[in-house]
């Protein structure tokens, strides 16, 4: 459980910024299902709306990844 979210935030990531397909970003992490990372990643974009310390959160993993 505790997992959960930064497996999603990776998702998100790299969904967003390594322009990986859902399949893709699946077979990466272990054969996930598809829809799995869809869930997933579409979470964390409806909770980035909501929740200004989870965007700055992932704005600085960006910078650290020299994404930004």
């Amino acid at each position: 459980k505790p997992i959960v979210m930064p497996r999603q935030i990776l998702m998100f990531l790299l969904y967003k910024n390594a322009h990986m397909t859902y399949t893709e970003i699946a077979d990466f992490l272990g054969g996930r299902d598809h829809t799995t990372i869809m869930h997933g990643s579409k979470k964390i974009g409806v909770l980035l709306q909501k929740d200004p310390r989870l965007q700055t959160e992932i704005t600085e993993l960006e910078k650290r990844l020299h994404i930004v």
